[in-house]
Parts: C-alpha cells; sequence; structure tokens
C-alpha cells in the first residue's frame, strides 16, 4: 500500500519540542504522507519553527488560526487533509521509525481502524501493549469492554479519512478533557470494517511534559458524567444501553472521581466533591451498581449519608489510588517544573 496518510498535530506553544516531533516524522520509513499542523494561537515561537520546516518539506502544511483549544484545532485539521487516511500526533511526543509502516500494513480493504500500542516515556522507556485482536464492525456493542480501553487516546491509530468526511464527524468543543475518546467512540459507531489492534508499538508518549493529565479539573464529576452518556449514546441511548454496561461505567467513572479528588486535594476539601460527584451521579447510579464498585463498609456510609467516613475509609483501603498517586503527581510536577528551567537556559 502507497496510499496518502495525513498527519495532524495541533500545536500551541510548542516550540520546546515540536522540531523533534518533526524529525522523527520526517524519519519515517513510509514516506507518503503530509504533515497538517494547525497553529493554535502560539505566543511562543512555535510558528516560526513549523514554519521554517515547511519552507524546507512541502509535505509540511501550516495553517493558524486563534486559539480554540485542541478539537478546534483538530477540527480545522479535518477541513484541510487530503489523504486517504489520518493519524494523530501531539506537538510534543515522536514516533518511532517504522510508525506508519507498521499502521498502514495492517488498513486492509476490510479494515477501517487500526490501532497500535506505545510507549511511556518517563526515565527510559515504559511499553504500554496492547493484546493483538480484531473486532468486527457489527460485534462492537458485545465486545465493548474491551473494544473501548483501546480508544481512549487519538494517537496511535490510522483512521479513514472518507467515514470522517462522509458523517461528518468531529471533534466535540463542549469538552476539555475526554474529547478524543468522543470522537473515536462517534467513529467507531460509523465503520463497517474491522478494527485490528497491535503490539507494534508506533508512539511515544511524553509523560513529564504537563498537559492535561497534569492539570486538575475541579468539574472532572461533570466531564466523566459527559463522557458517560455518549457511551450511552454509542448503544442508542439510555434504554439501549446494556444493564450490565451501565452498572460497570457508571460506577467505574464514579469510583474514579473518588480516587481522582482524594489525589488532588486536601481531606475536606475531597469530601465535598465526592458528595457533590454521588449526588450529581444520582440519575444514573442504582444501588446495585454502587454495592458493586464500593466495599460493604462503604455502601453503609453512603446510605447513612456519612462521605466523610466513606472517603477515609475508601482512602484507607485503595492507598496506591489515592495518597500514593498524589506523590507521584508531585514528583512528576517537580519535574516539569525542572524541565522548564532547563528549557528556559538552553
Amino acid at each position: 500500500m502507497n496510499e496518502l496518510i495525513s498527519i495532524v498535530i495541533p500545536a500551541y506553544n510548542a516550540a520546546a519540542f515540536i522540531a523533534k516531533t518533526l524529525d522523527t516524522i520526517l524519519a519515517q520509513t513510509y514516506q507518503n504522507f503530509e504533515v497538517v499542523i494547525i497553529n493554535d494561537g502560539s505566543k511562543d515561537n512555535t510558528l516560526e519553527i513549523i514554519e521554517a520546516y515547511a519552507e524546507k518539506d512541502s509535505r509540511i502544511r501550516v495553517f493558524s488560526q486563534e486559539n480554540g483549544g485542541v478539537s478546534a484545532a483538530r477540527n480545522t485539521a479535518l477541513t484541510k487533509i487530503r489523504g486517504e487516511y489520518i493519524s494523530y500526533i501531539d506537538a510534543d511526543d515522536s514516533v518511532p521509525p517504522t510508525a506508519l509502516a507498521d499502521l498502514i500494513a495492517l488498513m486492509d480493504d476490510d479494515v477501517d481502524f487500526v490501532v497500535g500500542s506505545h510507549n511511556e516515556v518517563r526515565i527510559g522507556k515504559i511499553p504500554h501493549l496492547e493484546t493483538p485482536r480484531v473486532f468486527r464492525a457489527d460485534e462492537l456493542e458485545e465486545r465493548f469492554r474491551q473494544f473501548d480501553p483501546v480508544i481512549w487516546w487519538p494517537w496511535g491509530k490510522l483512521l479513514r479519512t472518507s467515514i470522517i468526511k462522509e458523517n461528518h464527524l468531529t471533534y466535540d468543543t463542549n469538552i476539555t478533557f475526554g474529547e478524543d475518546h468522543i470522537f473515536n467512540l462517534l467513529y467507531g459507531k460509523h465503520i463497517k470494517g474491522k478494527v485490528v489492534v497491535t503490539d507494534k508499538i508506533v508512539y511515544n508518549y511524553h509523560y513529564i511534559r504537563g498537559g492535561l493529565c497534569s492539570k486538575y479539573y475541579p468539574n472532572m464529576n461533570e466531564l466523566q458524567k459527559y463522557v458517560y452518556y455518549k457511551i450511552e449514546d454509542f448503544f442508542g441511548g439510555h434504554e439501549q444501553t446494556p444493564y450490565e454496561i451501565r452498572v460497570h461505567y457508571s460506577g467505574a467513572y464514579l469510583k474514579g472521581l473518588v480516587d481522582y479528588y482524594a489525589a488532588w486535594l486536601p481531606f475536606g476539601k475531597a469530601v465535598e466533591k465526592v458528595r457533590e460527584s454521588f449526588e450529581m451521579y444520582g440519575d444514573i447510579i442504582d444501588s446495585h451498581t454502587i454495592q458493586h464498585h464500593f466495599s460493604q463498609e462503604q455502601f453503609a456510609f453512603y446510605q447513612q449519608g456519612d462521605y466523610k467516613a466513606l472517603t477515609k475509609d475508601y482512602i484507607l483501603k485503595n492507598p496506591k489510588k489515592t495518597v500514593l498517586r498524589k506523590g507521584r503527581r508531585q514528583v512528576r510536577r517537580t519535574l516539569e517544573l525542572g524541565q522548564k528551567i532547563f528549557l528556559k537556559r538552553k
């Protein structure tokens, strides 16, 4: 296969990293690609750097717009791409030399979606290997709990441009967390061919570079509930969503919020956000769901409305997801700060 691949890069204040990102793209063994970079209102010299690359290589196309966020930038890119396939790369990450070749090798006529594995680049590289498997389009609902976890990220994948354009798919600009997951759910709903998942590493996610995961979202409970509703939309609505799916995802998201707020906030504030989250999820969870995801003691505290005791008990029984996670986050923020100081001195 030698079809054109459109690589989309949203870029906002990416001057410190984007040159290295582009260098890894230009070093690909598969060379039939275009790079569509959307300069999303950068205030540093990102535009100067990417325009210099574009002058040297006509495959690199640069477009600028006022800052509108990563989803708006990707939506702009969708109106500019010319390739038969599309792949996303973040401006501060990198790709192995055979990334595009490995992805397109799996894109047969009956395949619409290729999902690769990735490295988490921390100190060294930590492989995140997917289990190789194939999903037929007509079994995605039945195997949703296996399919969904491999589509949380926008990168490390290959999609058909025709499916996106024919169905007028765009990124949801109403949300700033999980929008890539939502887009991939939409895309999966419209495919007719197979989804192929590979254990080949096609992406390097650079962990110590800030980004969305290192930012605190006070309204994370609202954001997660929004994503949950999109999962129900995948099945055609609340009534069409299997009860097992509703129990699993509503409860998992609620439990994840306890993890999240306990890891980010002082105990007292965490208790208030946990209370708020349980109340907010009251219309999508039932007692069975809470019993399924929380301990008997925590369920009893929930029934009593004692969220302080519930949160305390949860933290004591889940230290890795709460207090230890808080410690790891603090280490990461220290490393990010050190990185910024180092880059300024260069």
